[in-house]
């Protein structure tokens, strides 16, 4: 049986320059996982692997696909796509991509992560870098990388390997294994298919009769407590004066949501109770923000919230 190499948590130490490994054997964590973690992994954990981390360099990917993994020695072996020579359109279309600044807050602007991808796609020989402009909007930066993207022959990112990571974390055993060379169309078709396997896992668990017969948590009394305070006038709790189950609780919480959506209005449903106002920002808020290309800064949860709230009403009414 081949040798296992486990690699110890990416926080804890530095990861090695080199692997000679290939493939990826998927292993259950030994850390017990709780189900409120789970429950929030399609809203929270693809949002905390986008962040970056503190010393990391995009261009080492192949030490990405290592974090938090085990590699089994004698597995298949996959090469990574490389990039050709630099071509005068390459060069010519690199230079415009970083002559981009978006404006903060500025939504027509591509964001962050799209000059990123754009830039892997251009040095990776996508086609038709010529098209790339300046002035380009997201929107035109999207479509370029939509049609880009199927043809072009790039490594998986460090943001997909981060999110990989967490679904692996996080109990997902997929049918296919990882490999060191994957493509990034190769690891999003694996990605989606973890994040389908877990949502079903987390709406079998919630529809669980004994868990939904549990007391409902503080947690959702007071979201529940929010969203009914929304409405003009405010809408009675189903449950009154009683002590609602977690099930109550947590139907109450999802028609409201889909109530506000249906408004308009679905920024609301997510924004941070009075009380947590001045509590720091998650890292999805955080994320959020930069996508939206606002500077975090020192902003508290509610000035943050404030203003990615304000961007996507823009947004929604352009």
């Amino acid at each position: 049986m081949a040798s296992l190499i486990r690699l110890l948590h990416p926080a804890r130490r530095a990861l090695p320059r080199a692997l000679t490994t290939a493939s990826i054997v998927i292993l259950r964590p030994a850390a017990v996982v709780s189900p409120v973690g789970r429950r929030y992994f399609s809203q929270t954990l693809s949002a905390k692997a986008e962040e970056k981390e503190e010393g990391e360099e995009d261009e080492e990917v192949a030490e990405l696909t290592s974090e938090g993994i085990t590699f089994e020695e004698d597995s298949d072996t996959s090469s990574p796509p490389r990039k050709p020579e630099p071509t005068p359109a390459i060069i010519s279309a690199l230079e415009v991509i970083s002559r981009i600044t978006p404006t903060p807050g500025d939504i027509t602007a591509p964001s962050n992560p799209q000059l990123a991808y754009l830039r892997l796609l251009v040095e990776y020989g996508a086609p038709n870098p010529e098209e790339l402009h300046e002035n380009i909007t997201r929107q035109e930066a999207s479509a370029w990388i939509d049609r880009a993207t199927p043809v072009t022959q790039v490594p998986a990112t460090p943001g997909q390997w981060r999110r990989a990571r967490w679904l692996i974390n996080f109990g997902y055993a997929p049918e296919e294994k990882l490999r060191k060379g994957m493509r990034s169309v190769e690891m999003k078709a694996w990605l989606d298919a973890g994040a389908k396997k877990m949502k079903e896992k987390d709406e079998a668990r919630r529809a669980n009769p004994v868990l939904r017969a549990k007391p409902a948590s503080e947690k959702q009394l007071r979201r529940a407590a929010y969203l009914a305070e929304l409405s003009e006038p405010p809408i009675p709790l189903p449950w009154g004066e009683g002590a609602p189950t977690r099930g109550e609780a947590g139907d109450f919480i999802q028609r409201r949501g889909e109530e506000l959506k249906s408004e308009g209005k679905l920024w609301l449903a997510g924004a941070p109770l009075p009380e947590q106002r001045d509590d720091p920002p998650s890292g999805r808020l955080v994320n959020a923000a930069k996508r939206l290309g606002i500077d975090p800064g020192r902003k508290t949860r509610g000035q943050l919230s404030d203003e990615v709230s304000e961007i996507k009403r823009v947004k929604e009414r352009a």
